[in-house]
Protein backbone atom coordinates (compact mmCIF):
# COMPACT_ATOMS: atom_id res chain seq x y z
CA UNK A 1 0.00 0.00 0.00
CA UNK A 2 1.61 3.13 -0.78
CA UNK A 3 2.96 5.35 1.80
CA UNK A 4 2.59 1.94 4.20
CA UNK A 5 5.85 1.88 5.93
CA UNK A 6 5.00 -1.95 7.16
CA UNK A 7 5.95 -4.61 4.20
CA UNK A 8 6.38 -8.42 5.10
CA UNK A 9 9.25 -10.29 3.41
CA UNK A 10 10.05 -13.76 3.34
CA UNK A 11 13.33 -15.79 2.97
CA UNK A 12 13.47 -19.53 1.65
CA UNK A 13 16.60 -21.34 1.87
CA UNK A 14 16.72 -24.87 0.35
CA UNK A 15 18.60 -27.97 1.13
CA UNK A 16 19.95 -27.64 -2.85
CA UNK A 17 23.75 -26.75 -3.10
CA UNK A 18 24.78 -24.79 -6.06
CA UNK A 19 27.77 -22.02 -6.38
CA UNK A 20 27.21 -18.99 -7.61
CA UNK A 21 27.56 -18.83 -11.09
CA UNK A 22 24.19 -21.63 -11.27
CA UNK A 23 22.10 -18.94 -9.70
CA UNK A 24 20.76 -17.74 -12.92
CA UNK A 25 19.86 -21.64 -13.95
CA UNK A 26 18.36 -22.04 -10.67
CA UNK A 27 16.37 -18.61 -11.12
CA UNK A 28 15.22 -20.36 -14.14
CA UNK A 29 13.94 -23.92 -13.11
CA UNK A 30 12.00 -21.53 -10.44
CA UNK A 31 10.31 -19.24 -13.20
CA UNK A 32 9.62 -22.67 -15.49
CA UNK A 33 7.67 -24.15 -12.40
CA UNK A 34 6.05 -20.92 -12.00
CA UNK A 35 4.70 -20.34 -15.64
CA UNK A 36 1.61 -22.18 -14.73
CA UNK A 37 0.96 -19.54 -12.22
CA UNK A 38 1.02 -16.48 -15.20
CA UNK A 39 2.63 -14.26 -12.61
CA UNK A 40 5.37 -11.72 -13.88
CA UNK A 41 6.84 -11.20 -10.64
CA UNK A 42 8.91 -14.31 -10.60
CA UNK A 43 10.73 -13.16 -13.83
CA UNK A 44 10.25 -9.36 -13.69
CA UNK A 45 9.39 -9.48 -17.49
CA UNK A 46 6.16 -8.37 -19.01
CA UNK A 47 4.64 -8.38 -22.45
CA UNK A 48 7.18 -6.38 -24.64
CA UNK A 49 10.45 -6.19 -22.00
CA UNK A 50 11.13 -5.93 -18.62
CA UNK A 51 8.70 -4.18 -15.82
CA UNK A 52 11.33 -1.56 -14.45
CA UNK A 53 10.70 -1.86 -10.89
CA UNK A 54 12.24 -3.40 -7.91
CA UNK A 55 12.40 -6.95 -8.18
CA UNK A 56 9.83 -8.85 -5.96
CA UNK A 57 11.30 -12.29 -5.93
CA UNK A 58 14.96 -12.74 -5.98
CA UNK A 59 17.46 -15.07 -6.07
CA UNK A 60 20.45 -15.93 -3.94
CA UNK A 61 23.53 -18.54 -2.69
CA UNK A 62 23.06 -18.61 0.73
CA UNK A 63 26.07 -20.44 2.73
CA UNK A 64 25.94 -23.08 -0.73
CA UNK A 65 22.82 -23.29 -0.79
CA UNK A 66 19.84 -22.42 -3.20
CA UNK A 67 17.81 -19.06 -1.64
CA UNK A 68 14.95 -16.97 -2.75
CA UNK A 69 14.00 -13.67 -0.79
CA UNK A 70 10.57 -12.20 -1.44
CA UNK A 71 8.96 -9.21 0.14
CA UNK A 72 5.29 -6.85 -0.40
CA UNK A 73 3.57 -8.79 -3.23
CA UNK A 74 6.12 -11.22 -3.69
CA UNK A 75 5.47 -13.07 -0.64
CA UNK A 76 1.85 -14.58 -1.48
CA UNK A 77 3.07 -15.59 -5.10
CA UNK A 78 6.12 -17.30 -3.33
CA UNK A 79 3.84 -19.37 -1.01
CA UNK A 80 1.49 -19.87 -3.22
CA UNK A 81 4.15 -21.96 -5.77
CA UNK A 82 5.75 -23.56 -2.91
CA UNK A 83 2.50 -24.72 -1.39
CA UNK A 84 0.70 -26.06 -4.59
CA UNK A 85 3.86 -26.54 -7.13
CA UNK A 86 6.22 -29.42 -7.47
CA UNK A 87 9.36 -28.25 -8.48
CA UNK A 88 12.22 -30.15 -10.51
CA UNK A 89 15.46 -28.06 -10.62
CA UNK A 90 17.45 -28.47 -13.95
CA UNK A 91 21.15 -27.35 -12.44
CA UNK A 92 24.55 -28.06 -14.79
CA UNK A 93 22.86 -31.13 -15.98
CA UNK A 94 21.51 -31.95 -11.91
CA UNK A 95 18.04 -33.21 -11.88
CA UNK A 96 16.79 -32.94 -8.37
CA UNK A 97 13.72 -31.82 -6.52
CA UNK A 98 13.57 -28.13 -5.13
CA UNK A 99 13.29 -28.87 -0.97
CA UNK A 100 12.62 -26.27 1.38
CA UNK A 101 15.05 -26.56 4.64
CA UNK A 102 14.03 -23.52 6.33
CA UNK A 103 11.59 -20.58 6.11
CA UNK A 104 11.39 -17.38 7.66
CA UNK A 105 8.75 -14.00 7.67
CA UNK A 106 9.83 -10.33 8.36
CA UNK A 107 7.35 -7.55 9.23
CA UNK A 108 9.81 -4.91 8.04
CA UNK A 109 9.28 -1.16 10.18
CA UNK A 110 10.40 0.74 7.27
CA UNK A 111 10.12 4.04 8.70
CA UNK A 112 13.33 6.56 9.79
CA UNK A 113 14.47 5.90 13.27
CA UNK A 114 16.47 8.30 15.60
CA UNK A 115 19.10 5.40 15.72
CA UNK A 116 21.86 3.85 12.96
CA UNK A 117 21.40 0.22 12.14
CA UNK A 118 24.35 -1.41 11.05
CA UNK A 119 24.49 -3.72 8.06
CA UNK A 120 26.62 -5.33 5.35
CA UNK A 121 26.43 -6.15 1.67
CA UNK A 122 28.11 -8.21 -0.76
CA UNK A 123 28.70 -7.99 -4.08
CA UNK A 124 27.16 -4.75 -4.24
CA UNK A 125 26.89 -3.68 -8.13
CA UNK A 126 26.54 0.16 -7.72
CA UNK A 127 27.30 1.89 -11.01
CA UNK A 128 26.17 2.62 -13.90
CA UNK A 129 28.53 3.65 -16.90
CA UNK A 130 28.54 6.95 -15.95
CA UNK A 131 29.01 6.63 -12.22
CA UNK A 132 32.08 3.79 -13.07
CA UNK A 133 33.76 6.57 -15.16
CA UNK A 134 33.34 9.44 -12.37
CA UNK A 135 35.55 6.35 -9.83
CA UNK A 136 37.65 5.42 -11.60
CA UNK A 137 39.11 9.07 -12.44
CA UNK A 138 38.39 9.99 -8.85
CA UNK A 139 42.06 9.42 -7.43
CA UNK A 140 40.67 10.68 -3.29
CA UNK A 141 39.94 7.65 -1.01
CA UNK A 142 37.13 10.54 0.39
CA UNK A 143 35.58 11.16 -2.98
CA UNK A 144 35.37 7.99 -4.08
CA UNK A 145 33.60 7.27 -0.63
CA UNK A 146 31.42 9.95 -0.82
CA UNK A 147 30.68 8.91 -4.53
CA UNK A 148 29.52 5.36 -3.12
CA UNK A 149 27.55 6.67 -0.06
CA UNK A 150 25.61 9.10 -2.33
CA UNK A 151 24.76 5.66 -4.77
CA UNK A 152 23.65 3.44 -1.74
CA UNK A 153 21.82 6.28 -0.26
CA UNK A 154 20.06 6.08 -4.21
CA UNK A 155 20.08 2.31 -3.95
CA UNK A 156 18.01 2.64 -0.95
CA UNK A 157 15.48 5.47 -1.76
CA UNK A 158 14.89 2.80 -4.60
CA UNK A 159 13.89 -0.06 -2.72
CA UNK A 160 11.69 1.92 -0.94
CA UNK A 161 10.11 3.49 -3.81
CA UNK A 162 9.74 0.43 -5.47
CA UNK A 163 7.74 -0.71 -2.06
CA UNK A 164 5.30 2.05 -2.30
CA UNK A 165 7.04 3.55 0.43
CA UNK A 166 7.96 7.18 0.96
CA UNK A 167 9.97 8.84 3.95
CA UNK A 168 9.40 11.94 5.12
CA UNK A 169 12.96 13.64 6.77
CA UNK A 170 16.46 12.05 5.23
CA UNK A 171 17.89 9.23 4.75
CA UNK A 172 21.39 9.22 6.52
CA UNK A 173 23.98 6.74 5.08
CA UNK A 174 27.64 6.01 6.16
CA UNK A 175 30.03 3.59 4.91
CA UNK A 176 32.15 2.36 7.75
CA UNK A 177 34.00 -0.50 6.05
CA UNK A 178 34.94 -1.15 2.49
CA UNK A 179 36.35 -3.56 0.27
CA UNK A 180 36.07 -3.66 -3.80
CA UNK A 181 36.31 -6.99 -4.52
CA UNK A 182 37.90 -9.01 -8.38
CA UNK A 183 35.15 -7.71 -11.33
CA UNK A 184 32.34 -9.94 -11.75
CA UNK A 185 30.55 -10.72 -14.60
CA UNK A 186 26.87 -9.41 -14.89
CA UNK A 187 24.52 -10.02 -18.40
CA UNK A 188 28.60 -10.24 -19.83
CA UNK A 189 29.92 -6.96 -18.76
CA UNK A 190 32.99 -6.54 -15.68
CA UNK A 191 30.90 -4.70 -13.67
CA UNK A 192 32.94 -3.47 -10.29
CA UNK A 193 31.94 -5.41 -7.13
CA UNK A 194 31.74 -4.17 -3.50
CA UNK A 195 31.34 -5.59 0.23
CA UNK A 196 30.37 -2.87 2.57
CA UNK A 197 29.85 -2.51 6.69
CA UNK A 198 27.39 1.08 6.90
CA UNK A 199 25.16 2.18 9.14
CA UNK A 200 22.02 3.61 8.40
CA UNK A 201 18.90 5.45 10.16
CA UNK A 202 16.41 2.58 9.14
CA UNK A 203 16.30 -1.55 9.51
CA UNK A 204 16.43 -2.32 6.40
CA UNK A 205 14.97 -5.93 4.89
CA UNK A 206 17.45 -9.22 5.94
CA UNK A 207 18.39 -10.46 2.88
CA UNK A 208 16.75 -7.95 0.30
CA UNK A 209 18.96 -6.51 -2.65
CA UNK A 210 20.11 -3.52 -3.07
CA UNK A 211 22.17 -2.09 -6.64
CA UNK A 212 22.27 -4.03 -10.25
CA UNK A 213 21.65 -7.41 -10.32
CA UNK A 214 19.40 -8.00 -6.82
CA UNK A 215 17.64 -10.70 -8.20
CA UNK A 216 20.37 -12.60 -9.17
CA UNK A 217 21.96 -12.75 -5.95
CA UNK A 218 24.11 -9.54 -5.86
CA UNK A 219 23.83 -6.85 -3.07
CA UNK A 220 22.34 -9.02 -0.64
CA UNK A 221 22.00 -7.18 2.81
CA UNK A 222 22.43 -8.55 6.37
CA UNK A 223 21.71 -6.73 9.74
CA UNK A 224 24.44 -7.01 11.63
CA UNK A 225 22.40 -7.13 15.40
Amino acid sequence: MENEPAVQALTVITANEIVGHEIPAFRGAVCRAAEVMDCDLFHNHVEGGLRYSYPKIQYKMFRGNAAMFAISEGVGALEALLTNHFITLNISGRSECLVVAEAYKEDCDLRLQDRMYRHHIRQWLPFNKENNLKYRQTESFIERLQLLQRVLTGNILSLLKGLGVFVEGEVRCEILNMTENRPVAFKKVKMRSFDLEFQVNMRLPQMAGLGHGVSLGFGTLIRKE
